[in-house]
């Protein structure tokens, strides 16, 4: 059992600085959260990084844990309370769990085409590369800007590097950014203190939950959070036994789980996967010592305004504009066959133009693939 655990689990400085893979999308997500509702700080960070240990350990791989970013976006804009939060993810995840065990999930897979796959994945990629700098590397000025402009290039120059993983290059520097422009260190020492979490939560208003949240989420999680990331995790781990309804029912469970205990709503993001792949991880050790990481947080720093300096925001941009590049990229064998490319093309683009892009992409891009198979199936 130990030596099956040390295969699928790794710590090193490769794993290590694929744990930062996943920062620019989940931390600013998780504070955006928290800064627009009543969600307790200690419980959203200590639930959150316990499931980020169990993701790592039950798959092997660095699958990712990441907050659910329709219900997130719309948590941030319309200022929602705690309860109708635990009520969208109670209901997402009964509905998975309901899709999975009834391998709807499956036949879902099999109807949409890896053209139209690959098209998500453009488009989450898209997506992230426009958020990066509009929202991150530009937010703290010409010092930002400067900071993003010198780390990038290295980034990419790093990439593929096991000597020298970027993110043990890019996170120092980080910290040091925080030191000097953001963080004070009197007010840093001064909220340093235990902070246990609530637990048993049971305040869920199921309904609206389900009305405002579940609904929004529904077509994002299946397209993005399950097949992209089925896809991406095969790309990336072919010899691993990585399959949809595997996906479906872990996905399910820590929704179903996690608002009893105070924790967001979450899933497994293929930009997750894709980032903390990129900055050198190949086991669940990345996302087991991210959660270690976030649970530390969570338990002695309860001040959710010390938290926010202590990531940079051009610094989460950086990585979010890796994973995002990198995210367009493995879909360059799709380049090959013209149809598919501009099917892909297609998806992506009504991804990024629209509110239920995902939806609508997904949508369009399957009838597309079917009518011209017909077509084809005529002619012959």
């Amino acid at each position: 059992m130990k030596l099956l655990l040390l295969r699928r689990i790794k710590f090193e400085k490769n794993e290590l600085s694929g744990a930062f893979g996943d920062i620019g999308l989940s931390i600013p997500l998780i504070l955006g959260m928290i800064f627009s509702s009543d969600l307790n700080p200690s419980n959203v960070f200590i639930i959150f990084g316990f499931l980020l240990v169990f993701s790592g350990i039950f798959y092997g791989i660095p699958m990712p844990v990441q907050p659910l970013k329709a219900i997130a976006i719309i948590t941030i804009t319309k200022k929602l309370n705690s309860e109708v939060i635990y009520g969208g993810g109670f209901t997402i995840g009964l509905l998975m769990l309901i899709f999975t065990l009834t391998n709807v999930l499956k036949i879902i897979f099999k109807i949409i085409p890896k053209s139209v796959i690959r098209g998500i994945q453009i488009g989450l990629g898209i997506q992230l590369l426009i958020t990066s700098f509009k929202e991150f590397i530009l937010a703290d000025g010409f010092e930002g800007l400067i900071l993003a402009s010198t780390l990038l290039p290295l980034n990419f120059f790093l990439i593929s590097s096991k000597k020298y993983p970027p993110g043990l290059i890019l996170i120092p520097i980080g910290l040091l950014y925080a030191l000097i422009f953001k963080l004070n260190l009197k007010e840093f020492s001064a909220n340093l203190n235990l902070n246990l979490p609530s637990f048993i939560n049971l305040n869920f208003d199921i309904l609206n939950g389900f009305l405002i949240l579940t609904l929004a989420q529904l077509p994002l999680s299946i397209a993005n959070s399950i097949i992209a990331t089925y896809q991406s995790a095969k790309d990336l781990f072919p010899d691993k036994n990585i399959t949809i309804n595997k996906l479906g029912f872990t996905y399910s469970i820590m929704n179903i789980v996690s608002p009893f205990f105070g924790g967001i709503p979450v899933c497994h993001g293929v930009s997750g996967l894709i980032g903390q792949f990129t900055f050198g991880a190949r086991t669940g050790g990345a996302p087991f010592i991210y959660g270690i990481l976030l649970i530390l947080i969570g338990l002695f720093i309860s001040n959710k305004y010390i938290i926010l300096k202590i990531f940079p925001l051009p610094i989460l941009g950086i990585i979010l504009f890796v994973e995002g590049f990198m995210l367009i990229y493995l879909s360059r064998d799709i380049i090959k066959n013209k149809f598919n490319f501009f099917i892909a093309v297609l998806t992506s683009f009504l991804i990024v133009i629209s509110n239920y892009g995902y939806l609508l992409g997904t949508i369009v891009g399957v009838l597309l693939s079917y009518l011209r198979e017909k077509v084809y199936v005529k002619k012959e």
